[in-house]
């Protein structure tokens, strides 16, 4: 048997001849520039490869659309990653040399893959062909009965023309468009066929996907302060509705259409670049790969990739020079802590918000899970409006929905680092533990200090309102944040008529010192 190096290989045996064999078919409709090969079904394919330099054979190169983001390069690679779909007795290398050497000695029945030559031309995008009319009756009815949206959610989006009637089939259209172009360069279409019991959902022939998105705005995009961003249309019409939004949001909210690409998220980012993004993607490991990918575009500007590995489900996160494997329960909120700018917020029945609001709807529940909870928290936010702490309501508003998640599961949340007051040299900070139990929020201080902002030495500072939970007094609503910076330059405040003193003292201590009508705080310092 003759002895063959891989180029030898790569001369003598095209791509696309081995993908036949295993049952790729030629994608005719895809253009001439690359060759386009599918795998299984028609209309569903489970993979597609495209072969660049098609009639070069030695220098071919492929990559899988469909499979892992490492199925990609050359015959070898492509011989590699299917050796056993090739029938390699085999492994690596010497299983690579088992399937070629056997398809040069025709001990392979392999047959030759004809691509015509005759230049195919490429479908555009015609805008007039799928006739887009205002929201007609069949969508409204697709929308309300099958999808659980209230009419009023429906006419919310219907009267910014955030939703069309396309097409002969009449489907519900969702317009794409390239962010900062008011071209209609695609629709994200859904449809339902009583005939024969099918859901439908489909993009427009031709229609630019890779770059355009839906955005549904009800401001001007320079008054947007918040990104939702979502994988489909109807998914965001079921977030806004489950959370109470009207027409008055300055938020957008956005559907990429099922993927995610590094060069939408950049346009979107280009057009928004002060607004706070939300990640609202499927409750699946598909959708906390979004997140990676996503979080990494805005925050880093890195293109990382992320995939599922369908063989053992595990999710790998692709850096260019390295990459991380993580098992099924991967939790994108936790690998993301990091970016604190980003927000990632999944819902809490079923794989996605659509499936969440036909929850809600089927079983008659609260349409408003956190409702009370929000009301609850709302109330909170007052109190400390009203003591001057605006900043910590700033902060509670930014991770609200984390907030309420947790808080809806029973888990406490806690605050960390909450500045209550500050002063030319010192500054008061502390942890806000809050739960919510049996239809009431409450909250514990934890971790009080205070710090020398010369110096930026902390001294533990628990013991400062000790004097006050004594007196069953609810601080920062008793306590306002000007009596803290009073206590902070003065050392002392007056407190139910008594006047209460700040003494910093070597040695720790736990309860203010009485004495008649004073009281002395007493907190640890290693300075006199």
């Amino acid at each position: 048997m003759a002895q063959y190096s891989f180029q030898d290989f790569r001369n003598r045996i095209k791509i696309q001849d081995l993908a036949a064999s295993l049952g790729y078919w030629v994608n005719t409709g895809a253009g001439t520039k690359q060759l386009s090969m599918c795998l299984g079904d028609r209309k569903a394919p489970t993979d597609e490869i495209i072969i660049y330099n098609y009639n070069d054979s030695g220098q071919s190169t492929y990559f899988s659309r469909k499979g892992s983001l490492s199925d990609k390069g050359n015959l070898i690679n492509f011989v590699q990653a299917r050796l056993k779909e090739l029938g390699s007795t085999k492994d690596g290398i010497a299983g690579v040399n088992e399937v070629l050497n056997k398809y040069l000695n025709n001990d392979l029945d392999i047959k030759k893959v004809v691509v015509n030559s005759t230049p195919v031309q490429t479908q555009q995008f015609n805008i007039k062909y799928w006739a887009p009319n205002r929201i007609e009756d069949s969508s409204i009815q697709y929308l309300h009965q099958r999808r659980h949206l209230s009419l009023k959610t429906i006419s919310d989006f219907a009267s910014r023309c955030h939703i069309y009637t396309v097409g002969k089939n009449k489907h519900v259209g969702f317009p794409f468009r390239i962010p900062g172009q008011m071209e209609i360069c695609n629709y994200e279409m859904r449809n339902y066929f009583q005939s024969n019991n099918q859901n439908y959902k489909g993009f427009c022939s031709g229609g630019e996907k890779s770059k355009s998105c839906w955005i549904a705005n009800f401001c001007d995009y320079n008054n947007v302060t918040d990104l939702y961003l979502f994988e489909s249309a109807i998914d965001a019409m079921s977030y806004y509705e489950l959370k109470g939004l009207t027409k008055e949001t300055t938020s957008a909210l956005v559907s990429f259409g099922g993927y995610v690409t590094a060069t939408q998220v950049e346009s979107l980012h280009r057009i928004f670049p002060n607004a706070k993004y939300h990640m609202c993607f499927d409750n699946d490991l598909a959708g906390k790969c979004f997140d990676v990918m996503t979080t990494y575009a805005i925050s880093s500007k890195d293109i990382v990739k992320a995939h599922v590995n369908k063989e053992d489900s595990t999710v790998v996160i692709d850096f260019g020079l390295r990459k991380e494997t993580y098992n099924e329960g991967f939790n994108s909120r936790e690998y993301l802590q990091k970016f604190s700018d980003i927000d990632i917020v999944k819902p809490l029945k079923g794989k996605d918000w659509n499936e969440e609001l036909t929850s809600y709807k089927r079983f008659g529940l609260n349409l408003q899970p956190h409702k009370d909870i929000t009301e609850a928290l709302d109330k909170y936010c007052v109190k400390l409006n009203l003591s001057g702490y605006t900043n910590i309501t700033d902060i509670i508003d930014q991770k609200r929905d984390i907030i309420l998640e947790s808080l809806s599961t029973g888990q406490p949340y806690e605050l960390k680092n909450m500045k209550l007051a500050s002063t030319p040299c010192k500054d008061i900070n502390v942890d806000i533990n809050l739960s919510y139990k049996r239809g009431e929020l409450s909250y514990a201080l934890n971790n009080v200090q205070i710090t020398d902002i010369t110096t930026q030495v902390r001294h533990p500072a628990n013991s400062l309102f000790s004097y006050f939970e004594d007196k069953n007094t609810d601080i920062l609503k008793k306590l306002s944040k000007p009596n803290l910076e009073d206590l902070l330059k003065k050392k002392e405040i007056v407190f139910d008529s008594q006047r209460v003193g700040l003494v910093f003292m070597p040695t720790p201590t736990i309860k203010a010192i009485t004495s008649g009508s004073e009281a002395f705080i007493k907190i640890q310092t290693n300075e006199l």
